[in-house]
């Protein structure tokens, strides 16, 4: 019996192996050397993690992606809760609504980009157009100045992706006993009441299981930053993962986009182990 499981699980672990642990393994192996890709590479040691120690830009993306973690669960989930409480009853049209809400995970990345630079355009984009309802000639610049950039990038990533949360806590709330919200309406419970004192605690782990793909997710965001502003200006939008392919594929400094990686990659089991553990407390 426990031949067959071990020939079951040999070849997922296989694959697991070949194609994570041993990339994470390369990777940690080549954050150690001096390496551009065209010439042999030279053992630095932890010279690269030194040289990120002093790299003010480094701070700044780093500093930009738990911004945007931050961001992302306190825009993204009260917004999908809503949602979810308003249109997670069976119905034709709240399943149309659920849809609308869902399909921009479906659009490709390259035409959310060119959205949403047609969208924060200063001259004739929508948004200088509704302004200009008010305050005509007033330009607004939101992907070229500096302190305006990094909240346009994470208004159209958080647009993009409540979709996903919205279906995740549609479920949880499936879950959910009706018998119990019932209980809370005999006893005149308000709103506010249930959902504080019934819904949420009930809805706990969905809650969680969001916060975790938007905090995770947000670590490792790339496509829409990159596509967009390229994570300027200034480096106001940088991110570690776009700073990361700047170094590495631009400026060919592997070992040193390797050291950021891990970096990384440390940094997101550390949340993930913080958000298993308030899940096991918590659940």
């Amino acid at each position: 019996m426990e031949s067959k499981k071990s020939a079951f699980i040999l070849p997922a672990l296989l694959v697991y192996g070949t194609f994570v642990c041993l990339p994470i393994l390369q990777t940690i192996y080549l954050s150690l050397f001096t390496y551009t890709g065209m010439t042999e590479s030279t053992f630095s040691g932890l010279d690269n993690y030194f040289l990120l120690l002093k790299d003010p830009i480094f701070y700044r993306a780093f500093g930009n992606s738990v911004l945007l973690a931050i961001l992302s669960v306190a825009i993204q989930i009260p917004i999908a809760l809503l949602l979810a409480l308003a249109l997670y009853k069976k119905s034709k049209i709240n399943s149309f609504l659920r849809a609308l809400v869902f399909s921009p995970l479906l659009v490709p990345s390259t035409v959310i980009a060119a959205m949403f630079a047609i969208f924060y355009n200063p001259y004739d984009g929508l948004i200088t157009a509704m302004v200009g309802l008010f305050k005509d000639g007033m330009i607004i610049d939101f992907l070229g100045d500096e302190s305006l950039a990094m909240l346009a990038i994470i208004l159209a990533i958080s647009w993009r992706h409540i979709g996903f949360h919205l279906l995740l806590l549609i479920a949880g709330l499936n879950y959910i006993d009706q018998s119990v919200i019932d209980a809370a309406d005999v006893d005149g419970a308000k709103f506010s009441q249930k959902l504080r004192y019934v819904i949420i605690p009930m809805l706990a782990p969905s809650l969680l299981l969001s916060c975790f793909f938007a905090v995770l997710g947000s670590l490792k965001y790339f496509d829409l930053v990159f596509l967009i502003t390229k994570g300027g200006p200034n480096h106001q939008t940088e991110l570690i993962t776009t700073y990361l392919y700047k170094e590495g594929f631009g400026s060919n400094h592997f070992g040193y986009a390797s050291a950021m990686a891990v970096v990384l990659l440390f940094s997101a089991l550390i949340i993930a182990f913080i958000i298993h553990r308030l899940r096991r407390r918590f659940v």
